[in-house]
């Protein structure tokens, strides 16, 4: 990937995704793991009475 060019960004409902135009290609951006796809949102409850 080059350091300048144009960025796309795909926001979805669930999961999002990155590219950057390689010359008159896109480039889809993965993460460390090899996937495409982020995901938009997480959360964990932090009121769970089981947690120690």
């Amino acid at each position: 990937m080059t350091s300048n060019g144009i960025l796309g960004i795909d926001l979805g409902t669930t999961n999002s995704a990155f590219a950057v135009m390689e010359g008159a290609d896109p480039e889809i951006v993965v993460d460390g793991g090899g996937d495409e796809g982020y995901v938009d949102a997480g959360f964990e409850d932090i009121d769970d009475e089981n947690d120690q």
